[in-house]
């Protein structure tokens, strides 16, 4: 169709005749007709057509791309932590982008000591301020990891950056300005979920302990109450890679095994009981 009729990939797409040609960077009808083709050797006679991108290959200075590409075959479980995982087999969705929670104002006056003598805790004026200005790719790579933790300290940002911590500081109240930032009290969303949690939970089992059916993250926009998310459809508990809210009134707690001396044993650990992992 693309070769012979001249008929663009989008409208191919478009026309949804056949699947999605590429769906990411290792999924599509591209990629899979690329992996059973033959392998090419000298004196083979194939097609004179050029080949078809598989993937959506990110630039080299495309840092969230590069990042988005890697992520879905990157197992984010705690027991795990590494790539193309053979025990968690479902891919994981890429992380959305972040609002700040954290006024710039807050991080002054939070505790904690400083990481050092250029450390944001020591007083940033404005005159200071006036003196630091990046460019280029040390703005961008800022400006990613921000988009994935929005409230991450100018301390260990510093260390990712490999920049001082207050021109870190300086950089990120720049990018979001106080005013903007609408700041979210711990103490009331955490009562709402427990309140939200607690009365869901009666669906879900009055144990807590429904077995646990492996299912994809849901990972989508909205609450986790309505026909779009799988996780409300079959009667499951959101799990941490949902990449839910913390408000989520689905969210799996967890056992509090680690509290104390006690270890995760199969009579007393819900997450055992329930055949979850204990993360």
């Amino acid at each position: 169709m693309h070769y012979v009729y001249d008929i663009s990939l989008a409208d191919i797409d478009r026309s949804k005749i056949l699947p999605r040609l590429r769906e990411s960077d290792t999924f599509g009808l591209l990629w899979e007709a690329s992996q059973r083709d033959l392998i090419h050797w000298p004196g083979a006679a194939f097609n004179e057509h050029e080949e078809l991108p598989t993937s959506y290959a990110p630039a080299s200075d495309d840092l969230r791309g590069r990042l988005n590409s890697i992520l879905p075959i990157f197992c984010p479980n705690l027991n795990c932590m590494q790539a193309k995982c053979p025990t968690h087999e479902c891919l994981y969705p890429v992380y959305d982008a972040e609002k700040p929670k954290v006024t710039s104002i807050s991080m002054l006056l939070s505790e904690g000591d400083p990481c050092g003598e250029e450390c944001f805790r020591y007083h940033v004026d404005d005159s200071y301020a006036d003196t630091v200005n990046w460019e280029g790719p040390d703005s961008d790579i800022l400006a990613v990891i921000l988009a994935t933790t929005a409230d991450l300290f100018p301390c260990l940002l510093a260390i990712l950056c490999h920049k001082p911590c207050r021109e870190v500081f300086v950089m990120r109240s720049r990018l979001f300005p106080d005013h903007r930032i609408q700041d979210v009290v711990d103490e009331p969303i955490e009562r709402l979920r427990k309140k939200k949690f607690f009365k869901d939970a009666a669906k879900l089992g009055s144990s807590n302990v429904n077995p646990y059916v492996p299912v994809p993250p849901c990972h989508h926009k909205g609450p986790c109450d309505s026909r779009s998310c799988h996780c409300y459809e079959n009667s499951l508990h959101c799990s941490r890679n949902c990449r839910c809210d913390l408000s989520c009134q689905r969210r799996w707690k967890g056992c509090t095994c680690h509290r104390g001396t006690k270890s995760c044993q199969k009579d007393t650990c819900k997450c055992l009981r329930s055949g979850r992992e204990c993360d």
